[in-house]
């Protein structure tokens, strides 16, 4: 049982080796966990309430949030690789192309769709 969080947890999401998980919270937090150990690696903090997760790769995710915008973060150095306003409002879902991870598709309350590479600035057509 991980504990951690002090608000709703929004979105849960396995590592690509399967040993790890991360959350996200309405607390504004994301979770790194060690499932064998039971505890908290290390923990990353956002803008705003974390509405959706996917890992892009072995040593980043992205993270959608509900002021609108997408954070992508380097799991190696706990630090924020772009923060991009992706959405007039909250994000609600994200996922990875299945051959491009790098390649994120969005939705949003604002009615939209969009499809992006989280490194560049500009939406894809």
């Amino acid at each position: 049982l991980l504990t951690e969080h002090q608000r709703c947890v929004n979105k849960v999401c396995w590592y690509p080796d399967g040993r790890y998980l991360l959350s996200g919270s309405q607390d504004m937090l994301i979770k790194l966990w060690d499932i064998k150990d039971e505890t908290a690696i290390t923990t990353f903090t956002g803008t705003a309430e974390v509405r959706d997760i996917q890992f892009i790769d072995m040593q980043s995710f992205v993270a959608a949030y509900g002021n609108g915008s997408l954070i992508q973060w380097d799991v190696r150095t706990n630090t924020t690789e772009k923060n991009i306003p992706a959405h007039g409002g909250p994000i609600w879902t994200i996922h990875c192309h299945p051959d491009n991870r790098s390649m994120i598709a969005s939705g949003g309350r604002d009615g939209f769709i969009k499809v992006r590479i989280p490194i560049e600035s500009s939406y894809r057509a």
